[in-house]
């Protein structure tokens, strides 16, 4: 889905709770305990641009309303599930004049709900800080070379965590709200802001997010009518900080988004939806850099990861998620592929042979 300066969102329910660690400073383990304030929400009603682009759910092929429309992924016909490393289809991608992010840092917010669902990190998301790190040294990151001008190594590197601690309320969080805490989180991050750098906000479990306080366009498991999305990344004009780019992750565990494995690895599904919204901020943060315009397949407006972003179906029609299996740093994954100019079809490296 593609959406620019077209939602005009209200504040949502955030409730915060007591934050873990001093204000101002990170503790020993390299994380900033964020409160996000009224000065915090201020700033996002404030803001100048926006531009979103989100990651539908399996059984969405199709959305449309009067602001936007979102194209699902297709159905693929393929004979495994995992390891497939040949090209896919042809999709080519096109620049459409927009920056691009030739290094960047990852920053992780993660979300504690005060019912203890998340009594840390690797309880509820596995490991997002070592995966972008895994990303960011591995082969794999090299496909984005063609797309962003550079081919240096250790160009995407990992930052320094926010915590916020919080109250599930009962309506959905809206993007508001989220860009709420990202602001919070670069003013005490140094005001760390432009294409140098992205904020992911990881959601917990039973946390609903919606695009505005429509409530029509949300990650919404427990209510299929609003179930549209998986995750997105975005960016977004502060009058203060500047020109931020941030992704939202949801919690995963959900037929619609989730891996679903032989191996049973649990965070499957969290690692390549994180490395799928990286790889698209990288190539095309602001919505106008490098995507599908040639309407091809109907893939008009697709990502990098989107194109490769495909489905099957297994005898009884729970839809899977085709991975390639690979190493990252040494360090083995199953992830999704991404789509590579050079191969024409979705490979899991640089060269025209996907390594």
């Amino acid at each position: 889905m593609r959406t620019l300066n077209r939602v005009s969102c209200l504040v949502g329910c955030l409730v915060l709770g007591a934050a873990a660690h001093s204000a101002n400073q990170p503790a020993a383990d390299g994380v900033l305990a964020l409160e996000p304030s009224a000065v915090d929400s201020a700033a996002a009603r404030q803001t100048t641009h926006r531009s979103a682009h989100m990651l539908p759910v399996a059984s969405h092929q199709e959305h449309r309303d009067n602001t936007r429309e979102l194209t699902g992924s297709k159905a693929a016909n393929a004979n495994s599930r995992a390891g497939n490393h040949a090209v896919r289809y042809i999709g080519t991608l096109t620049y459409q004049g927009g920056p691009v992010m030739q290094s960047a840092v990852e920053h992780n917010i993660y979300m504690f709900p005060s019912n203890g669902a998340c009594p840390d990190v690797a309880a509820c998301w596995g490991d997002p800080k070592r995966f972008l790190a895994d990303l960011g040294q591995s082969e794999f990151i090299h496909v984005t070379d063609q797309y962003v001008g550079t081919t240096a190594n250790g160009r995407y590197t990992v930052g320094v965590s926010g915590h916020v601690n919080y109250t599930i309320p009962s309506k959905p969080l809206v993007d508001l709200d989220i860009q709420t805490i990202v602001h919070n989180m670069v003013v005490k991050d140094g005001q760390l802001n432009g294409y140098g750098h992205e904020y992911h906000v990881f959601l917990p479990p039973g946390q609903d997010e919606c695009f505005d306080t429509t409530y029509s366009v949300c990650y919404s498991p427990d209510n299929p009518a609003t179930f549209v999305f998986c995750a997105y990344h975005g960016s977004v004009d502060f009058p203060d900080v500047g020109h931020v780019i941030y992704s939202v992750e949801p919690w995963l565990d959900t037929p619609d988004c989730q891996a679903l494995l032989p191996d049973g690895a649990h965070f499957t599904g969290q690692n390549s939806i994180l490395s799928h919204e990286t790889i698209e901020s990288i190539t095309d943060p602001d919505g106008d850099a490098w995507w599908n315009a040639s309407g091809n397949l109907d893939l008009f407006g697709y990502e990098i990861g989107d194109e490769c972003q495909w489905i099957t179906f297994d005898s009884q029609g729970v839809p899977w998620f085709l991975f390639d299996n690979v190493y990252l740093n040494g360090r083995q994954y199953w992830i999704q592929s991404e789509y590579n100019n050079h191969a024409n079809g979705c490979t899991d490296g640089p060269g025209p042979g996907g390594d």
